[in-house]
């Protein structure tokens, strides 16, 4: 994962800079700088959570972070989403106040999930399952079970989220296929589309799967 994620900043990198980093600064540019970067210390988390011992208390703290800064990135992604919107409805107040009341509802309820969840999870060493892979690990801990469907909940509510914008985006879009406009509208529409079919995807794995 780490690999592809640096991978994957590498080869947008220098757009990165020529279109955002020496952009005047707004709004959107600090919801990107926040969304892009911020899974950097994510992902040292994630990797000291996965590579070394820890206790189980640490299991705990490491595992709630990476979750909160999970649910972080998600806010983000969902304001920058209803932004986008709200620019495509041509800037409809009542858009914005519907994607708005609805986000922040998604969000109050997602919250209340990720603490169900975190409260009911438990850790264990891997000898406790199976003696003999521990023998083949140095890290004994931060594996864990969860009593709840809480995390699948919260999926289903984000994945709901997700259909409503991209259900919002489609009629615009189908409105403009009747009309000719820039090049860079088709762009916007296009890889809405697209981002909607992989985030989707990913959604219902995590929704059949969740971690």
């Amino acid at each position: 994962m780490a690999a592809l994620y640096s991978y994957d900043y590498a080869l947008t990198l220098s757009a990165e800079i020529a279109l955002v980093w020496r952009s005047r600064w707004t709004a959107g540019k600090v919801l990107f700088l926040l969304e892009r970067y911020m899974k950097w210390p994510e992902l040292l988390v994630f990797l000291y959570y996965g590579s070394f011992n820890s206790s189980l208390p640490d299991c705990h703290l490491l595992y709630a972070s990476i979750t909160y800064s999970l649910v972080v990135g998600v806010v983000i992604a969902d304001v920058i989403l209803v932004l986008r919107t709200w620019a495509l409805w041509d800037t409809s107040r009542a858009v914005l106040i519907s994607l708005s009341v609805l986000m922040c509802a998604i969000i109050a309820a997602d919250c209340y999930l990720v603490q169900d969840h975190l409260r009911t999870i438990t850790f264990f060493s891997i000898s406790e399952v199976d003696p003999r892979a521990a023998q083949f690990s140095d890290n004994s801990f931060c594996l864990g079970t969860a009593h709840t469907t809480s995390v699948s909940v919260m999926w289903v509510s984000v994945a709901v989220f997700e259909l409503v914008i991209f259900v919002m985006t489609a009629i615009k879009g189908l409105g403009h296929f009747h009309e000719q406009r820039s090049s860079l509208i088709s762009s916007i529409y296009r890889d809405s589309m697209l981002y909607f079919i992989f985030l989707f995807g990913s959604l219902c794995l995590h929704i059949l799967h969740p971690r």
